[in-house]
């Protein structure tokens, strides 16, 4: 039986101007791009509908990768539960990863203090906003991985500017516990780009922080044959703010300028391309993280085409962490629902390892139910849902398909910029990768500012009266001693060049704190502007901590009285709309008796002892009255009268509606109520 099935065959064909036609008798005039095309942060264009493909991708497998950088992919395996380790307690860091791997965590990324990532070269107790593991020696790694199977668990070391010293430390715990080379596998992660960008500072200039990159990859390449040197993290640009475009060409400058020092110093493009391992950020964006996934991919696959590496050696290493800019610290169990977005999304896109965000994670240090959840969630994709069975589920949607291509083409078109910049770290120290990330950022916190684009729990739908997960408070004093008791220190006597790793595996494994190498490995800073974290939902939040404060000073929140004139089916519809806008700043709504004279609501007011009157009611009853409440409440003696809705405009300070900018009115609400 040779019959072909043709979905639609019984149906005529419709074409392109016909479906327009249709839309624009359903649309009566509205604009048909203001209304049913989406525009995003890349100034790429999402349409209603896609019909056709200039080109289909290549299968997958097949150069440039696009789908799959196997035929396969990851059908057969799935992707590894990845999860991140910041607990600055040994002990309890150690308890926290040992029920992980029990409970479905199969690959650890174990990310070092601040102090550390920043290259510093003395001990210090951690400010309470700062995270990381606070380990500093072989024996600190040994006694945080005691119970461990290394030789079964994927690790990856995240320790910033001090790349080098942590790689050689864990080595040395793996020649320690007696591991052969092929046995283990993880990563060194050593990416001095995105240490840059987040702590404005090396402890070296670039030039030798690439010639300790190239070393330490030359040495990985021929001892560690499951095991990548370099790391290309995008975090840092991600939540500062960078678009999808941006992350991807940031990504392949910053791969390109690895391939370069590691080449310059006699490296075969193949084995240097095969040293290299890509972290990019997947949020609730979820179609173009999708495609931002896959997009890196083929233009990753390219680089290296034009590098000259063989096409099986272009196939990138790529895996997904967390975006920490979506999370909320208000309402976070909606965090929860973020999370999944962006995991699915991740693996969707062919991630070979997926972090998931815990749903408390923006307070502080996660807790058990956050780890579980975390875990679970991936653990639901992988083996119920199966996500990792069909090979590139997205490949051949035309949405998806053409959605990738724009974005290849744009983020090339930036990545070409940055090249002419003079590479990565001539385009941070110059400030034109922060001033090209702070402008989406402007962009992208206006219209979170205006409700245009809701934050559900925080701009949205806010909660005045939730109570928030309880969290860890980390004595970060008691973990300084217990530091400095545990890495008193040694004389080094000789100063250790980073291009001769022996006598560094030598101090190491005579316990020497990882600090003094640094302090030892330092010379001319790099500096430049730090790029800022910025969460999404971070300007309504810090009204909401402001009101937070006073309530907890005078037991009562900053407050307006709420005036509604009218029948409540007149009324109720903005009334619900004046709680849900006030709220969002911490402001509570206290709403006077409905169906009150002028007079009576006057009084009211003045009687509530508050400072602004807000009237609120149906168009018809402000065209019927509301002069009439305006000028009584005048009388009464309130110098701020608001509405909400778009009338009465000369007669009152302020007129709240869908337009209005949500922030700002809520900002100067707070200096009128004197909010601290």
């Amino acid at each position: 039986m040779n019959e072909r099935l043709t979905l639609g065959g019984e149906f005529p064909p419709v074409s392109e101007e016909a479906w327009l036609s249709q839309v624009e008798k359903v649309l009566k005039g509205a604009d048909f791009r203001k209304t049913l095309v989406t525009t995003t942060y890349d100034d790429l264009d999402i349409n209603p509908l896609y019909s056709t493909l200039a080109q289909h991708p290549a299968n997958p497998g097949s150069f440039p990768y696009t789908r799959a950088v196997s035929a396969n992919g990851l059908s057969q395996q799935g992707w590894q539960v990845a999860q991140a380790y910041t607990h600055p307690d040994i002990a309890k860091g150690r308890k926290l990863l040992l029920e992980d791997l029990q409970k479905g965590v199969t690959r650890l990324r174990l990310r070092m203090s601040s102090a550390s990532r920043r290259g510093e070269t003395t001990l210090r107790a951690a400010q309470p906003a700062e995270a990381g593991l606070e380990c500093y020696s072989v024996d600190d790694l040994d006694r945080l991985l005691e119970g461990v199977q290394l030789e079964l668990v994927p690790t990856d070391v995240q320790a910033g500017a001090a790349y080098l010293e942590f790689a050689l430390a864990l080595q040395a715990l793996w020649q320690k516990r007696g591991l052969a080379n092929d046995q283990v596998e993880g990563g060194f992660n050593a990416d001095p780009a995105a240490a840059l960008a987040e702590f404005g500072t090396l402890p070296n200039d670039s030039e030798h922080m690439l010639a300790r990159l190239a070393t330490l990859a030359a040495d990985t390449a021929s001892q560690y044959p499951k095991v990548r040197a370099v790391g290309v993290d995008t975090a840092v640009y991600h939540n500062a703010g960078a678009t999808h475009a941006q992350e991807i060409a940031i990504a392949l400058a910053t791969g390109v300028s690895y391939l370069r020092a590691m080449t310059a110093t006699g490296m075969d493009i193949n084995a240097a391309c095969a040293q290299i391992r890509f972290f990019i950020t997947t949020d609730t964006e979820y179609f173009q993280c999708i495609s931002k996934l896959r997009s890196l991919r083929q233009l990753w696959a390219q680089v290296c085409q034009h590098s000259g590496a063989d096409p099986e050696a272009a196939a990138i290493d790529l895996h997904a962490t967390a975006s920490m800019r979506m999370l909320s610290q208000r309402d976070p169990w909606v965090n929860m629902l973020r999370a999944t977005i962006a995991s699915n999304a991740a693996a969707l896109g062919g991630a070979e390892s997926i972090e998931t965000a815990c749903f408390d994670q923006a307070l502080g240090q996660p807790s058990s139910l956050g780890r579980r959840i975390s875990r679970n969630t991936q653990l639901l994709l992988l083996e119920e849902s199966s996500m990792h069975r069909v090979v590139d589920p997205a490949g051949g949607s035309w949405f998806i398909e053409a959605h990738t291509q724009a974005l290849s083409e744009k983020a090339w078109a930036i990545f070409q910029q940055l090249e002419k910049y003079g590479g990565i770290f001539e385009a941070l120290t110059s400030g034109k990768v922060q001033g090209a990330i702070a402008a989406i950022r402007e962009q992208r916190m206006a219209k979170i500012g205006a409700r245009k684009q809701p934050l559900t729990g925080v701009s949205e739908f806010a909660n005045l009266g939730e109570e928030l997960p309880a969290v860890e408070r980390v004595d970060t004093d008691a973990v300084f001693r217990d530091v400095s008791a545990r890495n008193p220190g040694q004389d080094i006597t000789a100063t250790p060049v980073p291009t001769d790793l022996a006598p560094i595996k030598d101090l190491l494994s005579q316990q020497a704190p990882t600090h003094q190498i640094s302090a030892a490995l330092a010379g001319t800073a790099t500096t430049c502007d730090a790029l800022p974290d910025v969460r999404l939902g971070s300007e309504f939040e810090a009204l909401r901590d402001a009101s937070d404060r006073q309530l907890a000073a005078s037991g009562k929140r900053p407050t307006v009285f709420v005036i509604t004139p009218g029948k409540p089916a007149q009324f109720n519809a903005r009334l619900g709309f004046t709680r849900n806008f006030f709220a969002a700043g911490g402001i509570d709504v206290e709403a006077a008796e409905p169906d009150l004279t002028p007079e009576q609501a006057a009084e009211a007011w003045k009687a509530s002892g508050y400072t602004i009157a807000v009237l609120c009611s149906a168009d018809p009853v402000y065209a019927d009255s509301g002069s009439d409440f305006v000028q009584a409440l005048r009388n009464a003696g309130a110098d701020q009268v608001y509405v909400t809705g778009n009338a009465l405009q000369d007669e009152t300070d302020l007129q709240i509606h869908l337009g209005s900018n949500t922030l700002d009115v809520l900002r100067t609400l707070h200096t009128r109520l004197e909010v601290n």
